[in-house]
């Protein structure tokens, strides 16, 4: 027996007595829905099908059947607006942390996998937290592009911040360790404080970058580990005046240099380019003989931008300092406010004479 066919969809029995669902796909296409032991089964079956398609909820399951999960990672981390750095970053945890789930099929991970994933990954906190979010919105991804109906992964309270906090740096503390450093490389480091350079942004600068007129710095790009010349982690160009420390020794490095244009600021020990690798090897030692050994060369950028921020500077002005994309994440500086702002009511009551008591 079978129901007289439509464009929309129809039921059909089979010779084994079970009932098959045919309908036409968004494609035109007549596909199969599977079979149902009851011909009530598949007419209800049909009209759920027919639900979703009038009101664009269908999707072919098959596709999330037959779909690998690392196949379509690497397809969706390809549409994301990211810098270079972090899809690469994105890259090798789909390789790594995220391994397992490389062969399964999207529509195969559930609630209960994704669970069993972060259960097994509880000793390394911070790598965890971060494969989860990549974890999430790849399947996130699933979901809109309909591949799966739902997004499995579902942990609670997985954006909590496990990492340490980083202890903190003062200038003198930058002071000791630039005195252990070969003479070559203070004027960088001095610079990069200045201007709160990312390390590939410091060694991706040109001379011709410096504007001795207005002694503004701009900063249009990084190289990246390999030396490659790349946009900025953020993709942004900023231009900035450096702290006066790192003015002074941009301009006593200028005045040993005759290049000019798109010759490197800080040339390697080898010519070129001065390296990544090059400087974090030399800091190292520096910072272990200046008693810091924990303070990275990241924590340049730290320091400087807490000196701008203690100077009484808005948040839009350390947001430009940074050349952050966004206020929230100059937001960490806040507390030096709050702590500038006590120290400013306490020397208004010295002034007043009032006690601060109530």
């Amino acid at each position: 027996m079978t129901r007289p066919r439509n464009d929309a969809g129809q039921v059909r029995q089979n010779r084994s007595g079970s009932w098959s669902v045919i309908f036409t796909n968004p494609d035109g296409k007549r596909v199969s829905a599977g079979s149902h032991p009851t011909k009530k089964a598949a007419t209800a079956a049909l009209r759920d099908i027919l639900s979703d398609l009038a009101n664009d909820r269908w999707f072919d399951e098959a596709k999330g059947k037959k779909t690998a999960f690392g196949d379509f990672a690497r397809r969706a981390v390809a549409q994301w607006d990211i810098a270079p750095s972090t899809r690469k970053n994105y890259l090798t945890i789909l390789r790594t942390t995220l391994a397992q789930f490389e062969r399964t099929p999207l529509a195969s991970i559930s609630i209960e996998t994704v669970d069993r994933w972060w259960t097994r990954h509880a000793d390394h906190l911070v790598n965890r937290r971060n494969s989860y979010f990549v974890l999430r919105k790849v399947l996130r991804y699933a979901v809109r592009w309909r591949y799966i109906r739902e997004n499995p992964a579902m942990i609670e309270d997985a954006g909590e911040d496990v990492a340490r906090p980083r202890p903190t740096f003062s200038g003198a503390d930058l002071i000791a360790v630039v005195e252990h450093l070969p003479e070559d490389l203070r004027a960088p480091v001095l610079v990069a404080y200045g201007a709160h350079l990312r390390v590939g942004e410091l060694c991706g600068l040109n001379v011709g970058d410096y504007d001795p007129k207005t002694e503004q710095l701009t900063v249009r790009r990084q190289a990246d580990p390999n030396g490659n010349l790349v946009p900025t982690k953020t993709g942004n160009v900023k231009t900035v005046r450096p702290l006066g420390v790192g003015l002074d020794a941009l301009k006593s490095h200028l005045a040993t240099r005759s290049a000019i244009g798109a010759a490197a600021m800080f040339p390697g020990a080898r010519g070129g380019r001065i390296t990544r690798q090059h400087l974090r090897t030399h800091w190292v030692i520096a910072t272990a003989a200046a008693g810091v050994p924990e303070m990275h060369l990241h924590d340049l950028r730290h320091v400087g931008l807490t000196a701008v921020a203690r100077a009484g500077a808005p948040l839009r002005l350390i947001q430009n300092r940074g050349g952050h994309t966004s206020v929230a994440a100059a937001m960490r500086y806040q507390h030096v406010d709050a702590d500038l702002d006590r120290e400013i009511a306490t020397a208004v009551d010295r002034m007043t004479g009032a006690s601060g008591s109530a």
